[in-house]
């Protein structure tokens, strides 16, 4: 907000001058003021309606305790056929080729 302040009262006919000039200085400053509450309001509403309406949370199923024992064999099957006899991993493979990249 900013400061009031007294538009000096001068003599002569500038004065009504001085205080018409104010009015409308305040006037476009209120005006301002209403169209920025009235953009922030409206961008708030779009975003609500953004992230609450057009994407909703996901809703996944409850897995079963045997969906989770199969997907857990299956991670350990993977390790055991991409982890070589040394230790080492597979980095790379060519899926066009179909084979193990010798990188």
């Amino acid at each position: 907000m900013h400061a009031a302040v007294n538009v000096p009262e001068e003599p002569g006919p500038v004065a009504p001058i001085m205080r018409t000039l104010w009015a409308v200085l305040e006037a476009w400053r209120a005006g301002v003021r209403r169209r920025l509450a009235v953009a922030l309001f409206v961008l708030g509403a779009v975003l609500v309606g953004v992230f609450g309406v057009l994407a909703p949370p996901e809703h996944c199923p409850t897995p079963t305790s045997e969906e989770l024992r199969a997907a857990a064999t299956e991670a350990a099957g993977w390790f055991a056929r991409n982890q070589q006899a040394d230790g080492t991993w597979l980095y790379l493979y060519e899926a066009d080729a179909a084979a193990v990249s010798a990188d």
